[in-house]
């Protein structure tokens, strides 16, 4: 018997809001996610025979809710690229840069590197655990995690916006 979409939601939109949460870093926009999450969840009416098969529809949901949203997001901040940020706002300037340039380095990865790292990351789940949610051998979660994190490493490195102090000295 598949699950009904209101004990689905009773019963993980804490999980979902934690997700949404960790990746967006906004209350608001995390109470969006889930709402958006849970209305699709509504109108398609997958079919989930158990709850761990929820729990994977609603991960995978999630992290594609959340990547939508900083697609539209970009796509505003770029039609209002005419804002110049003064010197007061240099670190909140900084800050939003690093959250956009991990934003990306999420967006980049495969579905199943961002889900296993989420799901070690956010809930702190175990490799078995993991590899059990999404029906993939424990060896091949790992293989993700490491690739994932490598790639959101690498990722980050070399946008690293930070010029090197020793190229700007002139002898």
């Amino acid at each position: 018997m598949p699950l009904d979409v209101e004990t689905c939601f009773r019963t993980q939109r804490a999980r979902v809001y934690r997700w949404a949460y960790a990746m967006c870093r906004r209350h608001d926009d995390a109470l969006d996610v889930v709402q958006d999450v849970f209305l699709r969840m509504l109108d398609r009416r997958p079919l989930l025979a158990n709850p761990a098969a929820a729990i994977a529809w609603l991960r995978r949901v999630t992290g594609r809710v959340v990547i939508d949203n900083w697609r539209a997001e970009s796509a505003r901040a770029a039609r209002q690229a005419s804002h110049v940020p003064t010197a007061s706002s240099a670190d909140a300037v900084e800050a939003r840069e690093l959250a956009d340039l991990l934003h990306a380095a999420l967006e980049s990865l495969s579905e199943q590197q961002r889900l296993v790292l989420m799901g070690k990351c956010y809930d702190q789940m175990t490799f078995q655990q993991i590899a059990d949610e999404l029906g993939i051998a424990v060896p091949t979660a790992k293989t993700h995690y490491l690739r994932a994190l490598s790639a959101v490493r690498e990722r980050v490195r070399t946008a690293d916006p930070t010029p090197d102090i020793q190229a700007g000295r002139t002898s």
